[in-house]
């Protein structure tokens, strides 16, 4: 049997009102169904996830630069041709664990070490 890969679970969330990129510290899962989002270095819970902000979540992969690769994020990849492509990272519905970057592109991230963080979609939906 094929022992599953582990990753760390984590979140990160673009704030619609102030339109800032956050570090999340805590979920509080409220028991009439919403999610409460505590940001890094913030004493307080008072961010709705979907109303106040949208949550991120980490892939669990890093960019051949280190940097880790969250939903929302746009990666570009240089295929064999040298030509740069972009896309919009997601979780792939069909297949659990893969990350998708968009169809689009229509490429997985499946060498994130060849890929590069360019941006996301929330702070530079030029790319």
């Amino acid at each position: 049997m094929e022992k599953l890969k582990q990753r760390e679970v984590k979140y990160r969330a673009w704030d619609i009102k102030n339109k800032t990129m956050e570090d999340v510290e805590e979920l509080f899962f409220h028991p009439d169904g919403f999610i409460i989002v505590q940001y890094l270095g913030k004493e307080y819970f008072d961010n709705i996830a979907g109303v106040d902000c949208i949550l991120l979540e980490y892939t669990g992969l890093k960019d051949k630069n280190g940097k880790e690769i969250y939903e929302g994020d746009i990666v570009k990849y240089i295929k064999y041709d040298g030509v740069p492509y972009f896309g919009n990272v997601e979780w792939d519905k069909s297949d659990e664990g893969c990350v998708d970057c968009g169809i689009a592109s229509g490429f997985y991230i499946k060498r994130p070490c060849e890929c590069e963080v360019a941006g996301n979609i929330y702070e530079n939906p030029e790319l």
